[in-house]
Parts: C-alpha cells; sequence; structure tokens
C-alpha cells in the first residue's frame, strides 16, 4: 500500500492593532497547526510587551462575551487558547475578533485574518512580518509619581481609611486616636509644603474625600478629653473642605468646652449662612442638646427633618439623634409615635 503523502503546511497572516490606534499594527504569520496562545505569544513579541500576564481571545469581537472565550493558562475559562488550533477556527475576513491582554490595565488588540499561504520549509514560524508605530508607554499610576514623603502618606492612609470605613459607626479606641492624629500631621506637613495642591493629590491617590473622615475625628476627640485638638482640627481643615460642615462640628466642640457665648455665635452663623441645609441644622440642634437646652434642640431636629424632604439618609440620621433625645428625657411615647409616622411616610 502506497504511504500517503503528507501535505503541505498552510500558514495563516494576520493584521494586529491596539483597540483606537488603527496608525499602530503589526503583521504575524503562523501555521495551522499553532493556536491562540501561540499567536498571544506572537502578539507579544511583535509589540515588544514584557512579562507574563492574564489573557483571553474573544471570537465575538466583544469583549467578557464568555461564550466565545478562549483563555490564557490561568484565565478560568472552559476553553484553552492553547488547545484552539488556529486552523480549526471559524474564522472569517472582515470578521475581527479581539485580545484582552493584561486584565489588570485592560489592554485590548483587534486582530484580523488577512489571508492564507502555504508554508516555507525553511521558516521557522511563527513569523512578524512587518509593522507601524509603537505602543506608548504604560500609565505610571498616580502614587508612584508623588514626591517620596506623600507617597509614604498616601500607603499609610490607604488601609487606615478602610479601616474607617469598615467600622465607622464606634468610636474610635486610644490606639485608633493616636494613629489618626499622626496621620493629620502628615496631612498637615504636606498642605504647609503645597497647600490645595497636595489635598487634592491626597484625594486622588487614595480615591477617597478626607473631609469624611477628618470630619468623623473632632466627636472621637471630645470623647477622649481632648477638645482643644479637636477645635484646632476643624480651624485648620475648614480652609480645605466644607468649611460648613467644620463650622458645625467646631460649635458642638466649644458646646463640649462649656463655652456657652462663644457655642451660640458658631450657631447664629452656622443658621444664618446656610439656614435651609439639614446637615447643619441638624449639628446646630446637637449643641443646643449639649448645652441641654432641649427645647431649641428638639424644634431645630423637626426642622432638619422637614428640610431632608426625601434623603432618607440624611433622614435616617437626623432621625436617630432626635429619637436618642427623646429617650433621654423620657419620652418614650413620642419617640414611638415618630418612628410610626417615619415608617407610614415611606
Amino acid at each position: 500500500m502506497a504511504r500517503r503523502k503528507k501535505e503541505p503546511a498552510k500558514t495563516l497572516v494576520f493584521r494586529i492593532a491596539p483597540e483606537g490606534k488603527p496608525r499602530i499594527w503589526r503583521t504575524v504569520e503562523l501555521t495551522q497547526r499553532h493556536t491562540l496562545h501561540h499567536l498571544h505569544a506572537a502578539l507579544q513579541k511583535s509589540f515588544e510587551m514584557k512579562g507574563k500576564h492574564l489573557y483571553a481571545f474573544y471570537m465575538s469581537g466583544k469583549e467578557w462575551d464568555t461564550d466565545t472565550e478562549y483563555g490564557g493558562p490561568s484565565v478560568g475559562s472552559p476553553r484553552k487558547a492553547n488547545k484552539a488550533e488556529l486552523g480549526k477556527l471559524s474564522l472569517k475576513r472582515g470578521q475581527p475578533f479581539v485580545c484582552v491582554c493584561d486584565f489588570a490595565r485592560e489592554q485590548r488588540f483587534i486582530i484580523e485574518w488577512q489571508e492564507e499561504r502555504e508554508a516555507a520549509p525553511k521558516l521557522s514560524y511563527p513569523l512578524v512580518l512587518e509593522g507601524e508605530g509603537e505602543l506608548p508607554p504604560p500609565d505610571v499610576p498616580l502614587v508612584d509619581r508623588l514626591p517620596t514623603s506623600m507617597k509614604s502618606l498616601v500607603q499609610k492612609l490607604r488601609p487606615a481609611l478602610a479601616a474607617w470605613m469598615a467600622s465607622r459607626s464606634k468610636p474610635r479606641g486610644p490606639k485608633d486616636i493616636q494613629a489618626s492624629l499622626d496621620l493629620v500631621a502628615g496631612i498637615r506637613k504636606q498642605l504647609a509644603a503645597e497647600n490645595r495642591t497636595a489635598w487634592c493629590l491626597l484625594e486622588e491617590a487614595t480615591d477617597f474625600l478626607l473631609v469624611d473622615w477628618l470630619l468623623s475625628l473632632p466627636a472621637d476627640l471630645v470623647r477622649r478629653n481632648m477638645a482643644e485638638e479637636a477645635l484646632d482640627l476643624c480651624e485648620t481643615f475648614s480652609a480645605y473642605a466644607n468649611t460648613v460642615y467644620f463650622s458645625c462640628e467646631k460649635a458642638l466642640v466649644l458646646a463640649h468646652m462649656g463655652k456657652r457665648e462663644k457655642t451660640l455665635q458658631q450657631i447664629r452663623t452656622n443658621l444664618t449662612e446656610f439656614p435651609d441645609d439639614p446637615r447643619v441644622v441638624a449639628k446646630s440642634a446637637e449643641a443646643f442638646w449639649k448645652m441641654e437646652e432641649v427645647g431649641h434642640a428638639e424644634r431645630l431636629f423637626q426642622k432638619a427633618l422637614d428640610l431632608a424632604a426625601d434623603d432618607i439618609n440624611e433622614r435616617e440620621r437626623i432621625l436617630e439623634k432626635l429619637l436618642a433625645l427623646l429617650e433621654e428625657n423620657e419620652r418614650s411615647d413620642e419617640a414611638i409615635e415618630l418612628v410610626q409616622a417615619e415608617m407610614d411616610r415611606g
């Protein structure tokens, strides 16, 4: 019986371009027996991309389309790129597919099959045939572009802010208070050097509204008999963001310190400048409550509820304080009625 002659190998030529950058491109040639994994390796080589990373091909041309996904070795896809022979795929001219490289940066490449050729016996495939343009350098994360001292502060702030978010309803203990004051000192130092630029950079690098965290500190400082430190914090940071809210905290601190005239003066200033802000009105009510002027406090809490209207989160905060005031003054029946009215309101 005559021995069957082996069919000559075929090759496939692909054009690859980064998404949105058609002037940057490469053409590569692989045999039909090569896999999508080899195509990815050719892509990396042609664009001089370094290192190992997660990748996947999406044959429909739509990234994250699990129905047509072929994942790299560490991607949890039922279809693996290293098992998908190019010659067995249903490739069509004019129907590009996508490779998402480096899942952290989500670099997308548009790939189009251009033609089929006869393999040259003396050539070693895959081949990079030609190309134009270079990939722009990868974006350097903001934190890596910061001065050393600010970068160090950001690296300390990030876990501290995350921990606070996870337990923000609980008062800080002595260790947390000291750690927070150390961070505040670091922020002050950066602000002294860079002023508002530092504030913006710190918020962008931490991806957090620092003012929210800072506003939570005065109450905890007061609980630890550190009213002077709380007052200093309010006065320092009111220049950078939400001046009125720091002014509200300042009124509460002054009330705790027993400085009645200064408290009343601060409350008048706050209510005059922001008479229709429910948070300002509610904080003013708290200051009156601290001075044991329950009538004024209750009236302002009620006004704050009216101003909050349909802001559910704000209403809940105000209602919590008003209920506590009623309970403290042995008015449980009124507290129950208030809760029922709020439930009926929906």
